[in-house]
């Protein structure tokens, strides 16, 4: 694992500053969780965060990443099925979901018409819903 070169750190810090998304929530996102901070990337980790920023070949892992990273977060809310009364199905109430991006988001559409340069900043915006309905349990 090499890590990350100096002009990729700037690479990323500027794109995101650009595009108004959380350098840390990227870092997350691309690093499987491991850090929050871009300085401790791998090259590669880097690579594929830079494509995914600028757009290029590797936007469409990107945007099941991202994709993945709001469906947990939603997990994580209980926005899931009630198949049975007392039995979780633990699948993803997808009209849920939607219905709150549609109200919520900032592009107010549903979650599979994003695209993958809009992607970051819902993950960031969704990040923070969560993360206040989190700290008021």
């Amino acid at each position: 694992m090499q890590p990350i070169t100096k002009p990729q750190i700037q690479a990323i810090k500027a794109t995101c500053s650009r595009k108004k998304i959380e350098s840390a929530e990227m870092a997350l996102s691309y690093s499987n969780s491991r850090t929050s901070h871009v300085s401790e990337l791998t090259k590669d980790e880097a690579k594929q965060l830079l494509t995914a920023l600028i757009g290029e070949k590797e936007s469409f892992n990107a945007k099941q990443i991202m994709v993945r990273k709001i469906l947990s977060m939603a997990h994580e809310l209980r926005w899931e099925l009630d198949e049975q009364r007392h039995n979780k199905s633990n699948k993803i109430d997808m009209e849920r979901v939607n219905n709150w991006m549609i109200k919520y988001s900032y592009l107010h559409k549903p979650l599979d018409r994003y695209k993958a340069d809009e992607l970051p900043a819902l993950v960031t915006q969704f990040s923070k819903y969560h993360e206040s309905i989190i700290k008021s349990i």
